[in-house]
């Protein structure tokens, strides 16, 4: 069973080898099942798409990934239903850095779910001894992007190294 993570509305459930598999092969039924959710007809949100692959790619090479990639996020309550999806890059690397990121179905933005998985996500991270910092990027026109990373710590560090590309990052104290 892969890792869980409760919030107040949301339960944050770790991609694996056959979660990932189900969502790359667009089985909406079976991801629906394995998730024991309602998946709307517009999953995966755009920005998370093509990634999907390489998530299943990833979980398929390294079962120990599990956490350390895609989470699928869940409202809980009297209709359980996927939202959208947050995950990070992998395991922190020799900095202890992990990246993070975050995208949730056009239905279900505005309403603060991007803001609770991830701030959920980070203390996850931080659980490890390892991880020192979380980095986000972002560009500087995706504002509600923005607003989530400031709402959970994550200051400006960077600008670039494209046009309008923002890195935010989370030291841990």
């Amino acid at each position: 069973m892969p890792p869980t993570i409760r919030t107040h509305r949301l339960e944050l459930i770790a991609g694996d080898a056959t979660l990932s598999r189900a969502a790359v092969a667009s089985d909406r039924a079976r991801l629906a099942e394995l998730l024991e959710a309602k998946v709307p007809k517009d999953w995966p949100p755009e920005l998370m798409a093509e990634d999907q692959a390489a998530f299943a790619a990833r979980h398929e090479g390294d079962s120990e990934l599990a956490g350390w990639l895609n989470w699928f996020v869940v409202r809980v309550g009297r209709t359980r239903t996927l939202v959208g999806g947050c995950g990070l890059g992998g395991a922190p690397n020799d900095a202890g850095d992990v990246m993070i990121g975050y995208a949730m179905l056009p239905a279900f933005q505005k309403k603060g779910y991007a803001t609770e998985a991830v701030g959920a996500l980070i203390d996850w991270a931080f659980e490890d001894p390892r991880t020192r910092g979380i980095v986000g990027q972002t560009y500087d026109y995706l504002v509600p992007s923005i607003k989530v990373m400031e709402r959970n710590g994550l200051t400006l560090v960077a600008k670039g190294p494209e046009a309008g590309l923002l890195t935010y990052a989370l030291r841990r104290t």
